[in-house]
């Protein structure tokens, strides 16, 4: 089960609810309060819209790594740069890209955003974060970790209605 939501604030902000079984997985509490995660809906909007081909694509992982899910491949394919500075260079460049295409992570601006990587797998939608790591002081996720596959056409139906609220 797959919910995307979004709840307005002030000066086209917001918060972003992404619900995964039940789970708002983008809850963080900060200071003892509750928190979600922040975007501007003309970003996310732009980023769904500008990402959706590549989300819905069989587009694999660029680079050399050991790790299995979207989340996973991007934050440990980088014990496999190589030693040469060009092709460190290349490297990053095609690692850097691919999770700017899946990651809702590059919506945030300046706010604290969950790491969360969308990548098709076969006929599912894979769906997996990783906030074990991050780099936000203070700040503590909920769910720190996880993954869930869900069906193509359910997470395609969600994502479409979802921009059509907006539209």
């Amino acid at each position: 089960m797959f919910t995307l939501k979004y709840e307005a604030l002030e000066k086209g902000y917001g918060y972003i609810h992404i619900i995964v079984n039940g789970q708002d997985i983008s809850e963080y509490s900060y200071n003892g309060n509750i928190y979600y995660g922040m975007c501007r809906i003309s970003k996310l909007l732009e980023w769904i819209n500008d990402n959706l081909k590549y989300i819905l694509s069989d587009d694999p992982f660029p680079v050399k790594t050991n790790a299995k899910t979207g989340a996973d491949m991007w934050l440990y394919s980088d014990d496999y740069i190589p030693g040469n500075y060009e092709h460190s260079l290349k490297f990053q460049e095609k690692r850097q890209n691919w999770i700017w295409h899946h990651s809702i992570d590059s919506c945030k601006d300046e706010f604290c955003m969950p790491f969360i990587v969308f990548c098709k797998v076969g006929d599912n939608m894979e769906i997996t974060w990783n906030n074990i790591d991050h780099n936000y002081k203070d700040v503590e996720f909920r769910y720190k970790y996880g993954v869930c596959y869900l069906n193509l056409n359910d997470f395609k139906s969600e994502l479409y209605n979802f921009i059509k609220r907006f539209n």
